[in-house]
């Protein structure tokens, strides 16, 4: 398994707070005032993750990490947060109407660090590799 230290900047109660991501920018709304609270290109990079169910915004280093990508030139790509008690996830899809080609990451098990080149988005992921289980959890292809 990698080694990787994640620093946290930022905190926000996903109670209280809606995560999205627009194909270049982290955006962070307080819901009951829809107020925008954090909005930051992610284009040279953008760790985060989730503590129970608080999205923390920081700095990920990594000994080894595997990268998959998101093409937004694709009509149907995006990237979204599932809110799921103590298990919220980060996806990542060329086409969000099919399932099987989810890249889905486990926010509350290890961080992921999101970049940007061109048009395409580039989610890098502390776990050894992607062709095979990952050993700390935090990440799987397709539901």
């Amino acid at each position: 398994m990698s080694t990787y230290t994640f620093t946290p900047s930022s905190s926000y109660d996903l109670a209280t707070h809606k995560v999205s991501f627009t194909s270049t920018n982290l955006r962070i709304k307080l819901t009951s005032t829809d107020q925008l609270v954090y909005n930051q290109s992610y284009a040279s990079g953008i760790a985060f993750q989730c503590s129970g169910n608080s999205f923390q915004v920081g700095t990920l280093t990594a000994e080894k990490v595997f990268v998959k990508q998101v093409d937004f030139d694709y009509a149907n790509a995006k990237l979204w947060v599932e809110e799921v008690n103590n298990a919220n996830r980060f996806i990542g899809s060329d086409d969000y109407s099919d399932t099987n080609i989810f890249n889905i990451y486990n926010l509350n098990q290890c961080p992921v660090k999101l970049s940007k080149s061109g048009n395409v988005a580039q989610i890098a992921c502390p776990c050894d590799s992607a062709s095979g289980p990952c050993a700390n959890g935090c990440y799987k292809y397709g539901l």
